[in-house]
């Protein structure tokens, strides 16, 4: 049940954000560096397109990445 709560939770958060975000604005919503989800792009964490020269995140791919970077996603390792 936390789970659930959880995404629905997160899921409204990022519904409110533009469809297209830049790195600056992803950064600021997850509260790191810049250069943080930069790296997330580039090694293809983070799914995002080069328009005009510039980096734009999906609202959609944030929100990708953030169920799968939850804990109740993790496999035990044991």
């Amino acid at each position: 049940m936390p789970f659930n709560f959880f995404i629905k939770t997160i899921r409204k958060e990022v519904e409110q954000l533009p469809h297209f975000l830049t790195l600056k604005q992803v950064a600021h919503f997850l509260q790191v560096d810049y250069f943080t989800i930069y790296r997330l792009v580039v090694i293809g964490e983070i799914d995002a397109t080069k328009v005009a020269g510039r980096w734009r995140v999906p609202r959609s791919s944030l929100l990708e990445y953030l169920e799968r970077r939850h804990p109740f996603n993790w496999k035990d390792s044991f």
